[in-house]
């Protein structure tokens, strides 16, 4: 495999280590040599480098933290919903006191409504996924994160001085000629910090555009699937819905059971539901189901040209995002620059120490100066390698919460009656708040200020 690469100097180092033991003990009684600390003070601090070469595979064990955070992150109790409601009546509030909102039938209990589909919805954010902050995203901080390669830096400055003031005085590489290297350290840094920002620019650009494409697909639904049926316009919704949380499970590395509980809420026909889970690609299955459908009503002469021409566009732009962002994903920075990059960067904080100390400065100058460029550096090869996966810093969370809001919107907030126009809709006697339970406290007083106005 093309990332088997990364690790070749960790092998050859300890495999040089090895070879090295071997022929110590079959010598009888030989005196340990004095080059043997410092080579072993450089292979701990190669091992520490080199294990940070980018891989797209890096972030996997982040999954059982983010877990833990949903476990302890405490859901939105912050949201306060008036009207009347099938059983309830007065204020509902969600969070700590009140259980799991579960989906209301309307009717007969067989056919899937508006109401019902806002009621899911409303479990979903409220309950599944009414954490406010992203679980998945990395919080530790920089210094906690090169905190190794910090701990093996000042190993080898203490060694480095210690040997050199003890043992023998060899002589270092002049400052002039170790700041010649620094320049093209600095040059590598930089130019992959700009890689990486790029990265990131465009897996936001790519990343907002899933509130449109969605919200658009539901326009449209709403506007020429469900007065023709109703039944098979619910179900596209149900599976827009899910398009964003799908993705963000698709792009994040999260375990493969994440969505789940979603898909199982969302989707009340089981059909529906393992059909989507048993894809490999869950967010083709979306769109599969929209176009199964488009082709069905197209067959019963249901829709136009141009109205199945415009659902088609929109679909064909939900399919687009999907392979633009897994190009992203899969398309890292390649291995053979930042393992060059590493390798620059450890000769250069391994020549420092002994250099500044050769210049006359004291112990703890020489440390403190080689500590204080070690965090720099290694602080912006971090920040690059994080960077370099932008999924893993975009709050993707917060976006499919808000993807999922625009297209129960999309159903739920309906304008007025034009004149003349003749509605059959059997949910027009409920009003939108009825329809809305799924707003949160925010949402609810915005509108409010907007009507005062």
């Amino acid at each position: 495999m093309e990332h088997d690469g990364e690790h070749d100097g960790v092998s050859a180092v300890i495999a040089c280590i090895v070879n090295r033991r071997c022929r110590r003990s079959t010598t009888r009684s030989s005196p340990v040599r004095r080059s043997d600390v410092p080579s072993f003070a450089l292979a701990v601090l190669i091992i520490c480098t080199n294990t940070r070469v980018s891989s797209p595979f890096r972030f996997q064990h982040h999954h059982s933290l983010g877990d833990a955070s949903r476990r302890r992150v405490r859901p939105r109790s912050s949201v306060a919903v008036t009207g009347p409601r099938k059983g309830v009546s007065g204020t509902v509030l969600f969070g700590s006191t009140s259980p799991d909102v579960a989906p209301v039938p309307s009717g007969d209990g067989t056919k899937d409504t508006i109401q019902r589909f806002a009621a899911d919805v409303q479990h979903v954010l409220h309950n599944l996924r009414g954490s406010e902050l992203d679980p998945d995203i990395p919080a530790h901080r920089i210094l906690k994160r090169i905190f190794p390669q910090q701990c093996a830096l000042l190993a080898w400055c203490l060694v480095s001085v210690w040997l050199k003031d003890h043992y023998f005085k060899p002589r270092p590489l002049p400052l002039s000629s170790l700041g010649t290297v620094s320049t093209f350290v600095a040059f590598l840094l930089t130019l992959r910090s700009n890689q990486a920002l790029e990265r990131l620019k465009l897996g936001r650009e790519l990343w907002s555009r899933v509130i449109l494409d969605t919200r658009e697909m539901a326009s449209l639904v709403m506007a020429f699937v469900y007065p023709v049926d109703k039944q098979l316009a619910l179900m596209l919704a149900r599976h827009v819905a899910l398009f964003g949380w799908l993705l963000k499970s698709q792009l994040r590395f999260v375990r493969r059971d994440d969505v789940v509980e979603l898909v199982r809420a969302m989707l009340p026909n089981k059909k529906d539901a393992d059909y989507v889970l048993s894809q490999r690609i869950k967010t083709v299955a979306v769109i599969t189901r929209i176009r199964q459908v488009l082709a069905h009503l197209g067959k019963q002469h249901k829709l136009t040209t141009a109205e199945e021409i415009a659902i088609d566009h929109s679909a064909h732009a939900l399919s687009s995002l999907i392979t633009s962002t897994g190009r992203l994903r899969a398309t890292p920075i390649p291995t053979l620059y930042t393992s060059h990059t590493s390798r620059l960067l450890l000769f250069y904080l391994f020549s420092l120490p002994p250099a500044l100390h050769a210049s006359g400065l004291s112990v703890f100058m020489t440390t403190l100066l080689s500590l204080v460029v070690g965090f720099a550096m290694f602080g912006l090869d971090e920040i690059s390698h994080l960077f370099e996966q932008p999924f893993r810093v975009i709050p993707m969370y917060a976006i499919s919460r808000r993807s999922m809001l625009a297209v129960a919107d999309a159903f739920a907030c309906q304008p007025p009656e034009l004149e003349g126009e003749v509605s059959k809709d059997e949910e027009k006697h409920l009003s939108q708040k009825d329809l809305t339970l799924y707003w949160s406290k925010e949402d609810i007083s915005s509108v409010s200020d907007n009507l005062m106005e």
